[in-house]
């Protein structure tokens, strides 16, 4: 029988989840030779992930379910009603609601596989019993870092906290993309960049706070760019920032963010949050040779290489992370070495092909 895989998303939207899925279906699409059809269960304004997809040659569906709780019943049933019609044998779904209705439907319908992949440090969840029954009907439950196992094991049934369920795969990078830029930096320019949508749990008041002071050690020196969706409305949000206006660029959702950063030459990478499970920001950071001042949060610690993780802060830590910055930036030696580090982590732990080949294992077993 034709394997026919389904990989079950919330909304067609770019997003972190959203962007490690679309890695495992060209994996499958492409190095398995496998069917493979993207589902999303709910509409969205943002449809900016089709056109990556269509790219690919990779087929979807959007359902629109409702997914009020009283509704969920009913959603279930028409998404088992899906895949009988679409003969779909094996299901890979991210984030929790898509995992849980999606585990649910499966069963119904007869699906051999089902995995369940968990994409953050913090978790969404009202338990109850469609929780248990989607647990019990998933084969797999994947985080994507320690920290997420860590987290996401508090949810599960005793019984079920350290059975071989649940399991970490780390993000993917598709390592052919991956190149270490050769600097042409014009003296006197500093390009610095955070990649991340306008949102919790991102902290870009803290940010802002940082560029601010260093704009003072430096003035007119260095230029922020803002990558993602919403980063449009930073300055409107944040009003006392308004005299650095020319110097930041605020990009809103970019297309192809490794382009990006290489393009205009960006020297340091900045991610500040309030927690993490494993970014993709810092791992295009790694595979751009930019090197990174974040967080001091436990996920990313476990992506970033040894050597740059002297560069990670508590987010209220200004001055600090305003003069790693400000080092990073006037030590190309420094740059050199971190960027080097970084590539052989990102090389030796997040390659495309192999975290793919781990999910094709699962599917197999």
């Amino acid at each position: 029988m034709t394997r026919i895989l389904a990989l079950i998303l919330q909304v067609p939207e770019v997003g972190g989840a959203e962007k490690q899925l679309l890695e495992i279906g060209k994996y499958f699409k492409s190095a398995r030779n496998q069917q493979v059809v993207f589902v999303f269960i709910k509409r969205s304004d943002s449809k900016s992930l089709l056109p990556l997809i269509e790219e690919e040659g990779i087929d979807y569906r959007i359902l629109n379910l409702p997914l009020q709780t009283h509704f969920l019943p009913f959603s279930i049933l028409r998404l088992s009603f899906f895949f009988l019609t679409h003969r779909i044998t094996h299901v890979i779904a991210f984030l929790e609601l898509p995992g849980l209705i999606s585990a649910i439907a499966g069963r119904l319908a007869g699906i051999k596989t089902h995995i369940w992949g968990i994409r953050s440090s913090k978790f969404n969840i009202q338990k109850g019993k469609l929780f248990n029954w989607a647990l019990k009907r998933s084969n797999y439950l994947v985080c994507n870092s320690d920290i997420g196992r860590k987290e996401f094991s508090q949810f599960l049934p005793i019984s079920q906290k350290f059975n071989n369920k649940l399991l970490v795969i780390p993000n993917a990078v598709p390592l052919a993309q991956c190149e270490l830029p050769i600097s042409n930096r014009k003296e006197g320019e500093k390009q610095i960049a955070m990649v991340a949508n306008f949102k919790q749990p991102k902290d870009y008041l803290g940010l802002m706070k940082v560029f601010k002071l260093l704009n003072k050690m430096e003035p007119d020196s260095f230029h922020l760019h803002l990558i993602g969706r919403g980063t449009e409305r930073i300055l409107i949000d944040y009003p006392e920032f308004s005299d650095l206006t020319p110097l930041i660029s605020s990009t809103g959702y970019v297309k192809d963010v490794s382009h990006y950063l290489i393009g205009n030459k960006i020297e340091v990478g900045i991610l500040m949050s309030h927690f993490e499970g494993q970014p993709n920001a810092i791992l295009d950071f790694m595979k751009c040779g930019i090197p990174v001042v974040a967080s001091d949060l436990e996920g990313i610690r476990e992506v970033i290489s040894e050597e740059n993780k002297s560069y990670l802060f508590p987010n209220d830590q200004y001055q600090l992370i305003a003069s790693a910055i400000q080092d990073l930036s006037t030590d190309p030696k420094l740059r050199a070495s971190l960027i080097k580090a970084n590539y052989k982590k990102l090389s030796d732990h997040h390659n495309a092909f192999e975290i793919g080949s781990r999910y094709q294992l699962l599917l197999e077993n």
